[in-house]
């Protein structure tokens, strides 16, 4: 689950939250830059076993994505004599992390064919982050014109503009789950395989993606 960082203002008296529904003034929604940590300790037997839960077989490598948001509220300009919110939403991915399997030899093949395999299922990760922003901006330009208050015996007031947000902040995450999921079993499949043990074919050259995108090796 995400975790949402909100930056308050003062509560303003009970009277004025009844006559002043919260508004939103600006929103913005971007999307993190995935930036994956190589991690080359793990042995390929545990590789395997966690890697068994989305296909069979042993694996060499394994890329563990996860999705989160961070959000901020500020105070807006005053609209028709009442405040206004303005949001500041991000999304992000808190763990980005391309598995490798200790037994192979960095500087070899086999560890670089590998690196460029899981490096599109971290170009998979962007590409559902990226499209889970353009959904919650798509939630907030269709956002209630207006949030009314909250109340609970014994709590503090709470406007329904956080609450909503951060309902529509975890359907956006719901869709980059989706995506990712879907499109790494369209990846997963034999003839990707294939084309791997292709990679380290003397006889065929290849152009690894680790090289393009000038990760570190």
């Amino acid at each position: 689950m995400g975790r949402c960082v909100i930056a308050l203002a003062l509560l303003s008296p009970l009277a004025a939250l009844a006559a002043c529904p919260e508004v939103i003034g600006t929103y913005e929604v971007t999307s993190a830059q995935v930036a994956p940590e190589l991690n080359n300790t793990v042995a390929r037997d545990e590789l395997t076993r966690v890697a068994q839960a989305q296909r069979p077989g042993p694996a060499d490598g394994l890329t563990d994505v996860q999705f989160g948001f961070r959000v901020k509220f500020e105070a807006g300009p005053n609209r028709d004599g009442c405040p206004t919110t303005n949001i500041n939403a991000r999304l992000v991915a808190d763990t980005a992390v391309v598995y490798i399997a200790r037994e192979l030899d960095v500087k070899g093949c086999r560890f670089r064919a590998v690196y460029d395999h899981e490096l599109l299922h971290v170009q998979i990760g962007q590409r559902a982050l990226d499209q889970a922003a353009l959904a919650l901006r798509a939630s907030l330009k269709r956002a209630p014109a207006a949030f009314g208050t909250e109340y609970i015996d014994g709590l503090p007031p709470e406007s329904q503009l956080r609450p909503w947000l951060r309902r529509e902040l975890e359907r956006a995450l719901e869709v980059a789950r989706a995506q990712y999921t879907r499109h790494n079993d369209e990846l997963d499949v034999p003839e990707e395989a294939h084309r791997l043990a292709n990679m380290c074919d003397t006889t065929i050259r290849y152009h690894l993606g680790s090289q393009v995108y000038q990760l570190d090796q």
